[in-house]
């Protein structure tokens, strides 16, 4: 969800705030918590989203490689349309790099994990590209050992890892800090975003082991289940305001973080009315009908 509050901000061309304001410090936040973040959060995930279809399709006895790569391919698409409209957009770096991690799911975990140990050294040279690389080789390594299926199991592991992240954290955000004025900014940013992604993730799922707490998050299970919709809705919306009221460069980090509180407003509910009714959201439903090649129903059975 934290990527629309930064990616809202270079759609309207916020304006930049006067040092000491709240719009300066309110900026100053999404670049130390939000900003390459969520990023991380996301790569992984599609890494175990990888594991996943190709897992499911092989268990189906189906050919699992090539609908795989019709996926990509419509994903790229999705991406250069996006990115017309959002030239910071993910969609199309995912599916170029995704091409890359088909190899690596016959390998084993050992073999994966120095595979992403080397793209984050590579990460110094190639920066976002291998950062990207590695967490999806994570993602798919997390896969394998059926760590989310059975996430209790690892809680000592998560414990630590969080514990870790933590300690760690004050000097990366020093490092992002003291690499701003520099071109060394794109490393610095990817570092604590590494660092303090996987404090996130950890903490994250050591708190929802508890039953209230996911409780409380299921009104965002819709919305996650949406994501590719939600995600090119977003600057859907962001670009309709921007017509209807002309407000490129006329509006403050304040102004775009209320207009992105309102369209999260709109799409949480939305995407539960949506899931009601039907099996997946809109633009989910064109990328499956893409990735297997035939007309797949998308209303439920009522």
């Amino acid at each position: 969800m934290g990527i629309l509050l930064v990616n809202i901000i270079s759609i309207m061309e916020a304006e930049f705030p006067e040092k000491g304001t709240f719009d300066w410090g309110l900026s100053r936040f999404y670049d130390y918590a939000v900003e390459q973040r969520f990023y991380v959060i996301f790569s992984l995930l599609f890494g175990t989203g990888f594991y996943i279809f190709i897992t499911r399709a092989k268990a189906r006895g189906d050919n699992a490689i090539v609908p795989f790569i019709r996926r990509l391919a419509a994903l790229l698409g999705f991406g250069a349309v996006h990115f017309v409209f959002q030239p910071g957009e993910a969609l199309h770096i995912y599916a170029i790099i995704g091409f890359l991690l088909i190899p690596f799911y016959n390998r084993k975990p050992a073999f994966n994990f120095a595979a992403m140990l080397a793209a984050l050294g590579l990460s110094l040279v190639l920066g976002e590209y291998a950062v990207t690389l590695a967490m999806f080789l994570l993602g798919l390594l997390l896969g394998q050992i059926g760590f989310f299926t059975r996430f209790g199991e690892f809680a000592p592991q998560l414990r630590l890892a969080a514990w870790i992240s933590l300690a760690l954290t004050p000097g990366a955000l020093y490092l992002q800090h003291r690499t701003f004025p520099t071109n060394w900014y794109g490393e610095g940013a990817n570092l604590a975003g590494l660092v303090m992604g996987t404090l996130y993730v950890s903490t994250f799922l050591l708190l929802y082991r508890n039953r209230r707490i996911q409780q409380w998050l299921r009104p965002l299970a819709a919305f996650g289940r949406n994501a590719l919709t939600n995600y090119l809705g977003q600057t859907a919306i962001i670009v309709m305001i921007l017509f209807l009221f002309d407000l490129k460069q006329e509006v403050s980090v304040t102004d775009t973080t209320l207009i992105a509180l309102g369209i999260y407003a709109i799409q949480i509910p939305l995407s539960s009315l949506w899931l009601k009714r039907y099996k997946m959201g809109p633009l989910e439903w064109i990328w499956r009908m893409l990735t297997y090649g035939k007309r797949i129903p998308i209303r439920k059975e009522m």
